[in-house]
């Protein structure tokens, strides 16, 4: 409303992955990678539409296309994925037997299922949705 915004820097490698999420801890990470798989979700069940990022609305200018934006997602997907699984073992090999709540076992931190999805003759593969 206040007709401002900031912008980050491009994410081209885990590095840059890195850099913006340093410091934060597992659960706002998986709220992360839970947002990108719904936002993944969305493009593949609307894949001749625009579909808002934001998933309640909100702002016309932030819209994507399966055509144009899935790879990118896609990517990003496994990039943020390899960073929390990293994350996740190096806090496992730091505990040093701790009693904490938070393994890599847990269900909110586990990485997605591999699936496969078709695009006009092409297969991609993703561990990320």
């Amino acid at each position: 409303m206040s007709s401002t915004c900031f912008s980050l820097p491009p994410i081209k490698c885990r590095g840059d992955i890195a850099r913006h999420f340093r410091g934060r801890d597992l659960e706002f990470l998986s709220e992360i990678r839970w947002l990108l798989s719904d936002l993944i979700n969305r493009l593949q069940e609307n894949m001749t539409t625009h579909v808002p990022v934001l998933a309640s609305g909100g702002g016309s200018g932030g819209r994507l296309t399966f055509e144009k934006h899935m790879h990118s997602l896609l990517t990003l997907g496994d990039m943020v994925n390899e960073f929390i699984d990293d994350k996740i073992l190096m806090r496992d090999e730091n505990s040093c037997g701790s009693n904490s709540s938070e393994t890599a076992e847990s269900e909110d931190f586990a990485v997605f299922d591999e699936t496969c999805f078709f695009l006009e003759d092409e297969e991609f593969d993703c561990d990320f949705l």
